[in-house]
This record gives structure tokens, C-alpha cells and sequence, in this order.
């Protein structure tokens, strides 16, 4: 993944993404995971005013879930509790940065 080093908003949002192993051989149900998650993601960002999920998307083996982030280590933390709650914790996953000295960090 190619990161960026120049800022992307002017709100000071960080932008990241959840990478995780896919191993359901059913694109449908594999997409229908990935919106129960996107949901359940969304929902608890935005009810702590943490951020929200920009996007998506679902690759041959990984699936991603896009964020624009404003309290990063409470994001962190949610995304942590709702992949738990829906039984991802089990999966392979991890969260990376799209901002280069962030990636670099992490």
C-alpha cells in the first residue's frame, strides 16, 4: 500500500483502514460480513464522536473498511471492541494509516 505524506484534509482527520483475511469462498456472504461490520463500525465512531466509515471494499483474500478518524486512540479502541463483538478478532487483521509518518510508526 503507498501511503502520502501530504495532508489530504483540512480538518485534521486521520485517514486509515482495516485489513482483514477473507476466507469465505462466497463473494455474497463475504460482502454481507463486510456491511454487518461496516455498520457496526459506524455506528459506534459516530456515536462517539470518533469518526466514520468512508468507505469499503473486498479483494480476492483481504477485505478493507475505510476511516476518517478525529480521536484516534478511541477509534482505535472501538474498532478493536466491534471486530471482537462480531467474532473478527479471531481473523487475521490489522489497522494501517494512509498519512506516511503515521505508517511508519505504527
Amino acid at each position: 500500500v503507498q501511503t502520502c505524506a501530504l495532508p489530504i484534509s483540512r480538518t485534521s482527520e486521520l485517514f486509515a483502514y482495516l485489513k482483514y483475511e477473507n476466507h469465505e469462498p462466497d463473494a455474497r456472504r463475504a460482502l454481507a460480513r463486510r456491511r454487518v461490520l461496516e455498520d457496526a463500525l459506524d455506528a459506534a465512531l459516530v456515536s462517539e464522536r470518533s469518526g466514520r466509515v468512508i468507505g469499503s471494499g473486498l479483494g480476492v483474500t483481504h477485505s478493507y473498511v475505510v476511516f476518517a478518524l478525529d480521536r484516534v486512540a478511541r477509534s482505535i479502541d472501538l474498532v478493536r471492541e466491534v471486530t471482537a463483538k462480531v467474532g473478527l478478532h479471531r481473523t487475521p487483521s490489522s489497522i494501517e494509516f494512509c498519512d506516511a509518518p503515521l505508517a511508519a510508526a505504527v
